[in-house]
């Protein structure tokens, strides 16, 4: 595939390695808020590893609500990049691990304000019935992802619940990293980095200016359930928190 004009560059779905909901009473669940910290996206070359970001910006400050955004277009004009001239055949995005989080199921099960962290899928004790714990726009959860599977020292890579097409053309074998600023598996991790394998890969003859517009669906972003007992075999419940399904548009003008 090669571009010379990159336009309506990629389709990337759920950006967090969530869970995916098997509950009917789980499903559906719209945040109020969801905020994450977006630091790049672009192309890999899985040989050599070298990134060639489309947009970058490392400062922290594209800090972007996808509820707020939702159903409309973010330009990010400040942090696009003119892409390397070459041959690709991976996409890559690069965000926080640090989310941060509001919302409800419209039942009486609230996220619960707070700051947490987690390294096994979801949030315990992150949600509550009581209205006047739960996190709000203006006061959010804070979630932080430490470790994968369980560990503090499992940084992956591993498949998450994760897809990702390129102008309509499902990739392969996506997998999620925990890294430091430097891109590196070092504790503390502060980012997430996704990678998968284009079916084709892109190469880029010609360097042009653009605008990157990102637009979001988070009609399934979020889950709550109980503890699993003998008792409560499904999980029914409002005591724990986990990301189910985020979907993520970009594309280049």
């Amino acid at each position: 595939m090669k571009l010379k004009r990159i336009a309506k560059l990629f389709a990337i779905s759920c950006i967090f390695g969530g869970l995916i909901s098997s509950s009917k009473i789980n499903a559906n669940q719209v945040p109020t808020r969801l905020s994450i910290t977006l630091y790049e996206v672009g192309f890999r070359n899985s040989s050599t590893g070298i990134l060639n970001p489309v947009f970058k910006d490392l400062s922290g400050n594209t800090m972007i609500d996808l509820i707020e955004y939702k159903g409309k277009p973010s330009n990010l004009t400040n942090g696009l990049q003119s892409p390397l001239d070459g041959t690709f055949d991976q996409l890559y995005f690069i965000t926080s691990n640090n989310p941060l989080v509001s919302g409800n199921n419209g039942a009486g099960c609230y996220v619960r304000k707070g700051t947490y962290s987690y390294n096994d899928g979801f949030i315990e004790g992150g949600a509550t019935t009581d209205s006047n714990l739960a996190a709000t726009v203006e006061n959010p959860a804070s979630l932080t992802e430490t470790g994968l599977r369980g560990s503090n020292d499992n940084y992956g890579p591993v498949k998450p619940v994760v897809t990702a097409g390129v102008n309509g053309t499902e990739t392969s074998a996506m997998r999620l990293l925990l890294v430091d600023d430097d891109n590196l598996s070092i504790q503390p991790y502060t980012k997430y980095f996704h990678y998968a394998n284009l079916e084709d890969p892109v190469t880029i003859q010609e360097r042009k200016e653009g605008t990157l517009i990102l637009t979001y669906n988070t009609d399934n972003a979020m889950g709550f359930r109980g503890t699993y007992s003998s008792s409560n075999p499904l999980g029914e419940g409002c005591e724990h928190f986990y990301w189910d399904s985020i979907k993520i548009n970009l594309s280049i003008e």
